[in-house]
């Protein structure tokens, strides 16, 4: 898969720049862990991060998708793997994201249009833009309303 590298990069910072906001006023174990992630990353050790990934994975799991944390670490997971040229692990988080935030928030949701343009944005960057081109539409569609 041809992946410019700053691309994804930037897809790993903005990830865990927009998390920051979701954040609760104390710390609990999932925002030490995507610290830690950020650290991994910064150092470029994305198999560290992907470490710290499945573990704040399993916190966020435990608060459930309405609290945003779940989604965010999966965006962030599937960025890492990219990194780690695991396209089929980010693949299968992108499918598990949409999936989850169209039943949480509904079809028509903002979050479901984030979780759509990610997941296009790695299809194109696979080649696959007949697969990546109803997903910008759907998302298109969701933001203009």
């Amino acid at each position: 898969m041809c992946k410019p590298n700053s691309f994804w990069a930037s897809v790993v910072v903005v990830g865990l720049v927009v998390w920051t906001p979701l954040a609760v006023a104390e710390h609990d174990n999932w925002e030490l862990y995507m610290e830690a992630v950020k650290d991994a990353i910064e150092t470029g050790d994305y198999v560290r991060a992907t470490e710290y990934l499945d573990t704040a994975l399993v916190e966020a799991e435990e608060l459930g998708p309405e609290d945003g944390r779940l989604g965010k670490t999966l965006e962030v997971l599937a960025a890492v793997y990219i990194r780690l040229d695991r396209d089929n692990d980010a693949e299968s988080l992108y499918r598990r994201l949409i999936t989850i935030q169209e039943n949480t928030f509904g079809p028509d949701h903002n979050h479901v249009a984030v979780a759509l343009d990610l997941y296009a944005a790695f299809l194109r960057a696979d080649g696959r833009s007949e697969e990546a081109e109803p997903m910008e539409v759907r998302s298109r569609a969701i933001r203009a309303n």
